[in-house]
């Protein structure tokens, strides 16, 4: 991701803003697991006349505002989380051998034949060679 040297201001109408704050990190907390929140906001940006060249930029907070707390900070229970991420054999597709499909959408498919012993074939003889 390369960063760019010069921004055209027309062209920025709107931005999404997300803030990482950890509350716990200055002060004492009276839990043990520091509260920690993520907040999300959206604003519209709007360019006002300035004395310069360039506008007065200001931003107004526009649309839905999420503040997300970290709830969990432990593992779950073992047997819970396998029961949950169990996924049943009928909704896992079986994996068909030697099956492609063209790019018309046709199957193609391949079988495969043991070696054959040439010995035990009756193979129909014309002419005189012997």
């Amino acid at each position: 991701i390369s960063k760019a040297d010069q921004v055209l201001l027309a062209g920025v109408d709107s931005a999404i803003v997300c803030t990482a704050l950890d509350s716990g990190a200055g002060g004492s907390s009276s839990s043990s697991a520091p509260n920690q929140k993520v907040c999300l906001r959206r604003y519209r940006v709007v360019m006002e006349k300035s004395g310069s060249r360039l506008p007065r930029v200001e931003m107004e907070e526009i649309g839905p505002s999420f503040n997300l707390v970290l709830d969990r900070t432990r593992d779950p229970d073992k047997d819970r989380w396998k029961m949950a991420i169990k996924v049943p054999k009928a909704a896992k597709p079986k994996k068909e051998k030697n099956i492609k499909h063209d790019s018309l959408g046709k199957k193609i498919g391949r079988f495969h034949l043991g070696k054959q012993d040439f010995d035990q074939i009756h193979t129909v003889h014309h002419g005189t060679s012997k």
